[in-house]
């Protein structure tokens, strides 16, 4: 049976780490303000972690996809959304400070799409 071997412990218990604060945060928001539209993310995210403990052959890819949608494709959207939308205002209340927790999320979306390759191995028992 094939598994996943995490070969970098900072790089397993970082992507727990992160995917529960999405999770918790996910949760709290539902809770707080009853958004339904909330649940698919929280079933995506409950997923990937029973996955990431089972350690599932298909770990890689579900990470490299999820990453590559969910951070990397939504918050670039966000951030272009925000800058064309300055640029129709002729950059009159443009703050970068706006566009700071969107170019996290894109980093850290960067960082586990190109680390899951190096730090996932797949091995046969």
């Amino acid at each position: 049976m094939e598994k996943a071997i995490f070969t970098d412990k900072i790089f397993y218990c970082g992507i727990i780490v992160f995917i529960s604060i999405l999770l918790l945060y996910n949760v709290y928001s539902i809770l707080l303000n009853f958004e339904l539209r909330l649940v698919a993310p929280i079933i995506i995210q409950i997923v990937l972690l029973i996955l990431i403990f089972i350690k599932h052959k298909l770990i890689m890819l579900l990470l490299k996809i999820w990453s590559g949608i969910f951070l990397i494709g939504s918050f670039t959207l966000i951030i272009l959304g925000g800058i064309l939308k300055s640029l129709a205002d002729g950059f009159k209340y443009f703050n970068f400070l706006d566009y700071i927790p969107s170019i996290i999320f894109l980093l850290i979306g960067i960082i586990i799409y190109m680390c899951s390759d190096r730090f996932i191995e797949i091995s046969k028992e």
